[in-house]
């Protein structure tokens, strides 16, 4: 369970902390740490020989070593890494699941007197109940029918009506009631228990010793054949081995999860979407809206008839406007982001000038109008402090054409505040406008 923690707290740390922050070195420090804390943790639990441990850090290792580069390339955002992820992306899938199937054939599975199904392999953290299992299955070896078994001298191990009385003639020294109350093997005494003395009474049965102990409680009444064994299944498996069973078929779930995901992520990385995932503000209609009467491309009916997903109920707006007028005839721009973990939400522009200006929750980002738009973070806003950005604006003076000229409005505070940010380094710098008149 613990492993499980770390890995998932390893792949929370790379999408937050790298791919939203941008933070690079701060999130491979951090996976690196629990990378090897989750080694530690393998290998103080488990009993391994150096090649069993040296397959096991392959695999916990290589599942957060790759997705680490793979974020990383996916931040970088370029045509190049966008081929390196689709590489890279099934391969941490695949470790994940060939290290829960690898674990299953590690793990030792023995199975104790009494019906016990253990995985040895964890006997250094594995809790037995001692009372319970292995007190009667452990007994003394040199016990005879219940009777501690004394060796005298010169002879081998007598039982006690072996033993000579006071009236024999060949009584020896060293053999009397203190003597006998130890055992001794080849000189030297073994330990025993009050219990395995010469008539000591047996122990009481337990509850937990029956197995009418490990059936599920129920008010139901019992059945009528209970007693004879055929009105549960408990009686027709051993109690013992169904820890096992179940710790087998969750990772063997586990695996089959892993895998599945893995299948999910190649046929997605070859085009092959298979679920579409929805906005969540978005809701499917029933209904269709026909475009085919209005004068647009195949290209603009499409994005139109995808847009209209969205809306609850289309039809009614469509009655409700007499001539909807739609924005048609645009022209697609291409974009680029130095950083794949942008999510603009708000977009300004100036009529007069080139400069466009995107924002995202953290930051700003500056572009110019032209065949592509190469967004480029705007220098830190000391005004704004980092707090969440709620919108933008776009402030360029009439007088002067230059683009570097142009300020940015921003809205910050929970909508409280507004302050001048510069687009260019060195311009005139941030100034807070909450409080000036």
């Amino acid at each position: 369970g613990m492993t499980q923690f770390i890995t998932a707290m390893s792949y929370y740390i790379l999408g937050y902390v790298l791919i939203s922050n941008r933070a690079v070195l701060a999130a491979w420090v951090s996976v690196t740490l629990l990378t090897v804390a989750n080694l530690a943790l393998v290998y103080n639990d488990m009993s391994m020989t150096s090649s069993e441990f040296m397959s096991v850090a392959l695999f916990v290792c290589t599942g957060p070593a790759v997705a680490s580069s793979a974020a990383f390339f996916w931040m970088e955002n370029t045509p190049h890494s966008a081929h390196v992820v689709r590489v890279l992306a099934p391969i941490p899938y695949v470790t994940h699941a060939l290290w829960l199937g690898f674990l299953l054939l590690i793990v030792r599975i023995r199975k104790r007197k009494g019906g016990a199904v253990l995985p040895v392999a964890w006997r250094s953290v594995l809790y037995i109940d001692i009372f319970g299992w292995i007190q009667d299955n452990l007994r003394n070896p040199k016990l005879e029918d219940g009777i501690v078994k004394t060796m005298y001298k010169g002879k081998q191990a007598t039982t006690e009506k072996e033993r000579p009385g006071p009236s024999d003639a060949t009584v020896q020294s060293g053999v009397g009631p203190a003597i006998q109350g130890v055992l001794f093997d080849r000189g030297q005494p073994l330990p025993t228990r009050p219990e395995d003395g010469p008539g000591a009474s047996s122990p009481l049965l337990g509850a937990e010793d029956s197995e009418l102990h490990f059936e599920p409680s129920s008010f139901m009444p019992r059945e009528k054949n209970f007693h004879l064994g055929l009105g549960n299944e408990g009686h027709r498996r051993h109690h013992g081995s169904i820890p096992w069973r179940i710790f087998m078929l969750s990772t063997i779930m586990l695996c089959v999860l892993w895998v599945t995901a893995a299948c999910f992520v190649v046929l997605d990385s070859v085009g092959w979407d298979m679920l579409d995932v929805q906005p969540l503000l978005s809701e499917s209609v029933d209904g269709e809206v026909s475009l085919a009467h209005m004068n647009m491309s195949v290209r603009e009916r499409d994005f139109m008839a995808r847009a209209l997903r969205g809306l609850r109920e289309p039809l009614a707006l469509v009655d409700q406007v007499a001539e909807p007028r739609w924005l048609v005839g645009g022209q697609e721009i291409p974009t680029q982001w130095r950083h794949s973990g942008v999510r603009p939400q708000n977009l300004a522009c100036d009529s007069t000038r080139n400069t466009i200006v995107a924002m995202s929750r953290y930051g700003l980002f500056v572009g110019n109008l032209g065949g592509e738009v190469t967004f480029e973070s705007a220098p830190p806003c000391d005004a704004v402090d980092g707090e969440t950005l709620q919108d933008v604006s776009l402030l360029c003076p009439e007088s002067q054409g230059d683009s570097s000229t142009c300020h940015a409005l921003v809205l910050h505070g929970e909508g409280r505040r507004l302050a001048r940010c510069d687009l260019v380094d060195g311009a005139h710098g941030a100034l807070d406008l909450t409080n000036t008149s």
